[in-house]
């Protein structure tokens, strides 16, 4: 029996985490839609107490349990470079940036050439409405890497959001040139629309 605590001890965290990884990896907003809509469709076949259904309450009840999860596993392993990014993904798709930020920034340096640490921080800095911060790691992110398209994006809105109009059409139109076939080059080009109709 006692092996079997143990055991089971050992399994839980794992599990935790992986939860935490699945909802990570499923953040797309459209799939959050659907989710929705097929939990009320859902609340018509099963009993209101069935625990598959998914309401507001429990999923809500659900993020919290991942989130308390990964903060004590970063309190237990702070130099933990995938929890704390984890940790700080769940709390950015929650909209919570600015106590993200804290957590990224750990994993900057511990990991500082971490490209998709410093574009998740890049959003995070943006979406507190610190643009220069923003822009800055933006930079650090295009000096490693002047092709990287989700970099030369990120620079152009956010010269966009600063009112530079001109530099963001220039990172755009360079966006296009150097990734054509990415989707960034895409949004880049219905960027470049709706400057042209301001």
């Amino acid at each position: 029996m006692k092996t079997f605590i143990m055991w089971f001890r050992r399994l839980i965290i794992p599990v935790i985490l992986l939860a935490a990884l699945y909802f990570v990896l499923t953040r797309d907003s459209g799939r959050v839609q659907k989710i929705s809509e097929q939990s009320q469709k859902s609340d018509k076949e099963f009993p209101a107490d069935h625990p598959a259904v998914p309401g507001k309450g429990n999923v809500a009840q659900e993020y919290s349990q991942q989130l308390d999860a990964l903060k004590k596993s970063v309190e237990k392993d702070p130099k933990n470079v995938s929890h704390l990014t984890m940790l700080a993904s769940m709390l950015m798709d929650g909209h919570n940036s600015k106590e993200a930020i804290q957590y990224y920034e750990r994993a900057r340096k511990l990991d500082p050439k971490n490209t998709a640490i410093l574009l998740d921080l890049t959003v995070c800095y943006s979406q507190t409405g610190n643009l220069s911060e923003a822009l800055n790691i933006t930079n650090v992110v295009l000096n490693a890497d002047p092709k990287n398209a989700t970099a030369l994006y990120n620079r152009g809105a956010i010269y966009g959001q600063q009112g530079k109009l001109k530099e963001a059409e220039q990172t755009w139109k360079k966006l296009i040139q150097v990734a054509p076939q990415s989707t960034e080059a895409k949004k880049a080009a219905e960027s470049l629309k709706q400057l042209e109709k301001m």
